[in-house]
């Protein structure tokens, strides 16, 4: 799609040592090391990831899992994390370091999702490395000009093929009527047409009314799967600071308000800038303090991380997503225990000529903009196989 859309990629910086900040100090590591710090991630995510390779297909693909998959999704990630420390003889570092680490990928604390969530999770990623690192992973290459780049690129797309797209007109309903949609808006805006495409978060479909009604077992899936808690805020500078020191600015914290800090900087050099997160528990207790407060505490802790220039930023961005109206949260919704079990079957059927969009109901990626691409695909292709039955009928 980079590609159609005549876009461009960088490669996200990475040279240098990571940091690693835990209760007892800051570390700088080489990442590719034999023995890194955070070798019980990889000790637990590997055993982990065998087992997420024998997930049976009927049960990822269909929602029809077997009984020991309904056994997993009856347990948080927490308690098999907790089983395995002591299998492994791993201690309560390794525990924390381990929840951080997938907290950064999640933005949900271990305790907040199932087994089962985390397994499908890795083997959509096609391995937690894949997910997680920089070089090799998911996150090596950036767009230029920012990601809204694809929607803007989109937009244009769709204006030359005689489309239109309408802004502040959030829907208020859809209804199924005569083998059409009618979708209004809060605006009163109607619009009918053959097929829709609900791409919300699940979070957010009870905010629209349907008619009929989505089935119950929509209902609780979209209730029982709450988005993940992210703040994210940039700080630019005159220089890379960190970058001199020898430091590629890759840091996971266990230590509140940040979980993780990474390099920023545009493609072109002139403007430095380190993006920080706080994700999970910390998203959520930050949330409630004032911009100003959340500023501050975040420049402390860099301070701490890369040295006092860390405070002599020159400007400042932040995106509280948790107070976001229209996603509520970040980075996707994330399915409770039991949920997957119990009414993942119904996570990509179409409910008559609605049909269901968005990264959570990816195969391929879940969380990533890679997935929420593939679901696209996936709409289209189950609406153009509609319309060329009914075509011959």
């Amino acid at each position: 799609m980079i590609r159609e859309l005549g876009l461009e990629l960088f490669t996200q910086y990475d040279d240098g040592d990571y940091v690693l900040q835990t209760e007892n100090g800051v570390t700088y590591y080489d990442p590719f090391q034999k023995q890194n710090p955070l070798y019980a991630v990889d000790l637990l995510t590997n055993k982990a990831q065998i087992m997420a390779d024998n997930l049976s297909p009927q049960g990822y693909y269909e929602g029809k899992w077997t009984h020991e998959e309904k056994r997993l999704d009856s347990i948080m990630f927490s308690q098999w994390l907790r089983e395995n420390q002591k299998e492994e003889g791993i201690g309560e570092f390794g525990v924390q370091a381990c929840s951080a680490m997938i907290t950064s990928a999640i933005a949900c604390e271990p305790e907040e999702y199932s087994f089962l969530f985390f397994l499908s999770f890795l083997k959509s990623g096609q391995g937690y490395r894949t997910l997680i690192d920089v070089k090799d992973g998911v996150q090596e290459f950036r767009i230029k000009g920012g990601a809204q780049s694809i929607s803007i690129e989109l937009k244009k797309l769709v204006e030359k093929m005689g489309c239109k797209v309408m802004y502040d007109e959030p829907v208020k309903s859809i209804a199924n009527t005569n083998g059409t949609v009618l979708v209004t808006t809060r605006n009163g805006t109607k619009i009918r047409a053959r097929h829709a495409v609900c791409a919300v978060p699940m979070n957010l479909v009870p905010s629209i009314e349907f008619s009929p009604p989505l089935p119950l077992e929509r209902q609780q899936l979209c209730e029982k799967a709450p988005m993940g808690s992210a703040i994210k805020c940039i700080f630019f500078y005159k220089t890379a600071f960190w970058r001199e020191k020898g430091l590629s600015a890759n840091t996971v914290s266990l230590v509140p308000p940040l979980t993780n800090v990474f390099d920023a900087g545009d493609d072109s050099g002139k403007y430095p800038a380190l993006v920080c997160f706080l994700l999970g528990k910390n998203a959520r207790k930050w949330s409630h303090y004032s911009e100003e407060r959340r500023r501050q505490d975040v420049v402390d802790q860099l301070a701490d991380l890369f040295g006092e220039e860390a405070r002599e930023y020159v400007d400042f961005i932040e995106k509280n997503w948790v107070a976001d109206e229209f996603s509520k949260g970040c980075y996707f919704c994330v399915p409770s225990v039991g949920v997957l079990s119990n009414y993942g079957f119904i996570l990509r059927k179409s409910h008559g000529h609605v049909h269901f969009a968005g990264t959570e109901t990816a195969v391929q990626y879940i969380g990533y903009i890679e997935g929420a691409i593939e679901s696209g695909y996936r709409c289209a292709d189950e609406i153009l196989n509609r319309i060329e039955h009914s075509s011959k009928l």
